[in-house]
């Protein structure tokens, strides 16, 4: 069995540097922070290695990664909204 999930990981990570430029162009037309981005793309990364198993292959992997990439996102605005902004 560990060969069989190190070959999905090197799988996955193979497609994930394949479509990570796809993903970083997604992100920095959304987000304006260059560091805001670099963090977001990291975020993405991690949440699809740890969801590669859940991946169908007869799928296309571009829609997939922008999907998790978009729940990121998602997720990034939804913890900035609660944030609280302090002016002086």
């Amino acid at each position: 069995m560990a060969a069989e999930d190190s070959q999905i990981s090197l799988d996955a990570i193979r497609r994930w540097t394949l479509a990570q430029p796809l993903v970083s162009a997604y992100l920095g037309g959304v987000v304006v922070s260059k560091a805001d981005r670099d963090d977001l793309l990291q975020e993405t990364a991690v949440a699809v290695l740890r969801s590669y198993a859940s991946y169908d292959p007869a799928r296309p992997f571009d829609g997939w990664v922008l999907g998790i990439a978009q729940n990121v996102l998602r997720n990034h605005f939804r913890k900035l909204s609660r944030e609280r902004l302090i002016f002086d």
